[in-house]
């Protein structure tokens, strides 16, 4: 009830709220529901990106980009081969190596 209260208060003071929903039946639904009662629901998290498309951008190997970028070699490798996705976490970090490459090499430097 107190989460309720909270993204209920921080709606009402800046007009937007950041809401974790659960595993629902239909996304399509809810959104419905909330359109109804006045409510804008929006998705918010990183679209999908190729780890590839990445990598291959930059014009590295696996090793060197998991080197780069602080990952495991076996985690890029993978993800490249569908074996596993990478979470929200980790597809964030896709996105802003492909927006800014530089900003995160320099992020990880361990001088």
């Amino acid at each position: 009830m107190k989460a309720a209260q909270a993204v209920m208060t921080e709606l009402f003071d800046t007009g937007e709220a950041f809401v974790e929903v659960p595993k629902v039946e239909s996304l399509g639904q809810l959104k419905s529901e909330l359109e109804n009662a006045g409510i804008e629901a929006r998705k918010h998290g990183p679209e999908p990106i190729s780890a590839r498309a990445v990598r291959e951008a930059l014009h590295l190997s696996q090793a060197q980009f998991a080197l780069r970028f602080g990952l495991e070699e076996a985690t890029v490798k993978n993800w490249e081969q569908g074996k596993s996705k990478p979470n929200a976490t980790a597809m964030t970090l896709l996105w802003t190596i492909h927006r800014n490459p530089e900003a995160v090499a320099a992020s990880i430097k361990m001088d």
